[in-house]
């Protein structure tokens, strides 16, 4: 008897289950019914739905196919070469790019050129100064109390070479001239 109220107990359970989840369903159906009219109508909504998307789906295809058939079989393709006026301007501004960059290496030359000369003459003036530091030590003094009068020093001293050079040459010439009478 025991196991009879225990199946009992069970199947009551199972039945309040049931009626708990058939309940839940009505009212989902209810509400489907309320928003939808009936499940038919609702079968028909969702069929005129489907219909009008696969119209426009079949539309489509054969707008495609219709595209498709005016490709033609073979194209012949044929090249021509030209300036288009269209990019005279890219042309323009490519030209003045290299213009430029030109220009900008020309200069990065020249400053590397000087920039040695700087480094020779720097070299000179160290070498002069280890072979002689009594002349150095008074050219630093003279410079750094008078600079242009230092240049104009400089400048006299190479023109007064430069006249010695002269005289010593024409010495030559003449003596070379009265050798060979």
């Amino acid at each position: 008897m025991k196991e009879f109220h225990d199946t009992r107990a069970k199947d009551q359970e199972l039945l309040r289950q049931i009626q708990t989840f058939m309940k839940r369903e009505n009212d989902v159906l209810s509400r489907i019914v309320k928003d939808y009219g009936s499940l038919q109508n609702l079968a028909v909504q969702i069929a005129d739905a489907t219909g009008k998307e696969v119209n426009r789906l079949v539309d489509k295809e054969k707008e495609i196919a219709s595209k498709l058939a005016e490709i033609p079989d073979q194209v012949n393709v044929r090249y021509h070469y030209g300036i288009d006026i269209k990019s005279t301007p890219v042309i323009i501004v490519m030209i003045l790019l290299s213009i430029f960059t030109s220009l900008g290496l020309g200069i990065l030359y020249e400053k590397n050129r000087q920039l040695d000369n700087r480094k020779s003459y720097e070299i000179r003036y160290r070498m002069m100064e280890l072979e002689l530091p009594n002349v150095t030590s008074h050219i630093d003094s003279t410079y750094r109390s008078d600079p242009n009068k230092f240049q104009n020093l400089v400048i006299k001293r190479e023109e007064e070479n430069k006249l010695l050079f002269n005289v010593q040459r024409k010495r030559q010439e003449i003596e070379e001239l009265n050798g060979n009478f």
